[in-house]
């Protein structure tokens, strides 16, 4: 009688809860105990790049995640907006090699469920990053004359 109590406790969630749920498994790494407790068994999730459905292709969205910032990155939350069925999430998170300045997701929440969700992100390789002087008033920078060919 526990586990069905329980169930309709998670159910009757409203997205602030659902929303906040996720975010504090994911912190604590938990993806199995946010995928029972918050999302949807035919979830989808798209990103600009492929659809994953279900458990498991959050499981590989996750995981393509992770390969990119490694086990040991950290990620900070900006900015959590959740209002009737809808939640938005935008995120930074990085690790020694890799850097993502600003992660978006957006999840539809119905019925104590995440059952749709968009995630984007770009993953910046630090190890082909460069660093060096940038020109700081327009006397440094070409103008468009300067570029053209001499012989026109």
């Amino acid at each position: 009688m526990e586990t069905m109590e329980r169930d309709l406790a998670l159910r009757s969630r409203g997205s602030r809860d659902v929303l906040a749920a996720h975010l504090r498994a994911r912190k604590a790494g938990d993806l199995e105990r946010d995928l029972r407790e918050n999302y949807s068994p035919e979830v989808v999730v798209l990103t600009a790049r492929e659809v994953f459905r279900g458990h498991d292709g959050v499981r590989r969205s996750a995981h393509r995640l992770w390969a990119a910032i490694g086990s040991g990155g950290s990620y900070t939350y900006s900015h959590v907006l959740a209002d009737d069925r809808m939640g938005l999430l935008e995120w930074r998170g990085s690790d020694d090699q890799a850097l993502v300045r600003c992660g978006v997701d957006s999840y539809l929440i119905e019925d104590g469920w995440i059952t749709a969700q968009t995630i984007h992100y770009r993953v910046e390789d630090l190890s082909l990053s460069t660093t060096g002087s940038t020109a700081t008033n327009d006397d440094e920078l070409p103008s468009l004359t300067d570029a053209r060919p001499a012989d026109r």
